[in-house]
């Protein structure tokens, strides 16, 4: 009896293991999605068990087929068929190449080259620029200086110097102490240092006086209202009429003013006719002050002093 279960315990194991066998080689290869399953059931079916109604164990756990308990054929479940995933693409850092300083070799071998400034990549010498150049101060004139005696050595220098000072021509200046005292000058030029030398004190400066003093004749009330304009442009107001070249920067400086050339911006060396016939006019007293260029107002005095303003300068000036 033992050697009986013995024998058919080894076909059963046999058999089971068969089975197993056939499980694991049907299974579906990687990329089919049906088993190739090896025609062994003949093999399998042919292995007769016999009848073990006698094996509880076994009679309780195989299925019974007639007579005979049948061994369940094992299907082999379908494989796992992996699906093609995406692989997703990784995007590589881009690399920027670091360039380094160029050098260039210079002219002449042994001497050290010079870096390339990336700004001039040429290797051009850069051209440092030059300091900004401090501008030219203007000469400053120098102010003028009145000194006693007085500067000038005649009349004619007189209206030179005073000239430029006031912005009145030369020769304006000179005609008018012509035509007002021209026959003083004799005396003047005999004793020039004494009539040109300031004395120390100012008789002439008279509040509302009518009387005339020095070489052009200018009234005492005129001076006074003059006298601080002309002492700002000399530097002083040590002044007197009784001065030759005192009176003359004060006649200078009315005719100016009469005149109308400082206001029309009138030239300092040369004025047209019309403002030498009416600057005379005026310091004669024949023109009223809104008669500009009115004919009828000119005299013997006026033409005069135009004919000696052309004797200074030389010029043809057309008086009548």
């Amino acid at each position: 009896m033992n050697s009986f279960l013995n024998a058919n315990r080894k076909k059963l194991i046999l058999a089971v293991v068969l089975a197993l066998f056939l499980t694991k080689i049907s299974a579906p290869v990687l990329g089919e999605t049906e088993p190739q399953i090896p025609d062994l059931s003949r093999l399998v079916l042919s292995i007769k068990i016999p009848r073990l109604s006698s094996w509880p164990l076994l009679s309780s756990v195989l299925p019974k087929q007639g007579n005979t308990h049948a061994i369940p054929t094992l299907r082999p479940t379908a494989g796992f068929v992996p699906q093609p995933s995406s692989t997703p693409v990784v995007q590589q850092p881009t690399i920027t190449p670091v360039r380094l300083p160029i050098t260039l070799p210079t002219s002449r071998p042994g001497q050290p080259t010079a870096a390339v400034n990336p700004t001039n990549p040429a290797g051009s010498p850069t051209i440092k620029p030059t300091k900004t150049p401090k501008p030219t101060k203007t000469p400053t004139p120098t102010p003028f200086k009145l000194t006693n005696p007085r500067p000038g050595k005649d009349f004619r220098d007189i209206a030179r110097i005073v000239g430029p000072i006031m912005c009145v021509p030369p020769a304006m200046i000179y005609a008018t102490y012509d035509n007002e005292a021209g026959y003083l000058g004799t005396q003047a030029l005999a004793n020039w240092t004494y009539y040109n030398t300031y004395q120390g004190s100012d008789p002439t400066d008279i509040v509302g006086s009518t009387k005339v003093f020095g070489v052009t004749q200018m009234m005492g009330d005129t001076w006074h209202r003059i006298k601080p304009y002309v002492g700002a442009k000399l530097g002083t107001t040590e002044l007197s009429l009784n001065v030759t070249f005192d009176s003359m920067a004060a006649a200078a400086y009315h005719l100016g003013n009469i005149s109308l050339a400082w206001k029309d911006k009138i030239s300092c060396d040369d004025w047209p006719v019309a403002y030498i016939l009416y600057a005379a006019c005026r310091y004669n007293g024949a023109c009223p002050a809104d008669t500009f260029g009115q004919k009828e107002y000119y005299n013997s005095y006026t033409y005069s002093v135009c004919a000696s303003y052309n004797e200074y300068g030389g010029a043809q000036k057309k008086c009548q």
